[in-house]
């Protein structure tokens, strides 16, 4: 597939961004417009908690950096899972420690995304994630 299409046909599918580090939001949110996704940023995890309480049946999916002071990415998830039990995250983490990688694992996160990643690994990683 052309890297120039959306992976997607008909509506633009809309994920939330959620990571505490600006750099690494605004890459994500670029690669995400690369691929023909619509895009909510979020700067913590208690952000994201309100944008998806308040939107969630706009959000197709959400990525979730793992390590975010206050919430972290996890317990984001869990907290989206409380408002729609079938919400669709991946984590994504510069570290992959074992015991962070299996507790997002118990909680039902099965899509990782190492950093540093590009764009085509997001696509991939994105693709498992909405099936």
């Amino acid at each position: 597939m052309d890297l120039d299409e959306p992976i997607n046909s008909g509506r633009k599918k809309t994920i939330l961004v959620v990571d505490d580090e600006k750099m690494v939001r605004g890459v994500t949110l670029s690669f995400l417009h690369n691929l023909g996704y619509n895009t909510i940023p979020a700067g913590d995890g208690e952000e994201a908690v309100r944008i998806y309480q308040e939107r969630k049946e706009e959000i197709d999916g959400v990525v979730l950096d793992m390590m975010m002071p206050g919430m972290d990415g996890v317990e984001t998830y869990c907290e989206m899972r409380k408002i729609n039990p079938g919400v669709k995250a991946m984590i994504s983490s510069g570290y992959s420690e074992e015991s962070q990688l299996n507790r997002a694992e118990e909680k039902g996160i099965e899509v990782f995304l190492e950093k540093p990643y590009n764009l085509n690994q997001l696509k991939e990683k994105l693709s498992n994630m909405l099936d």
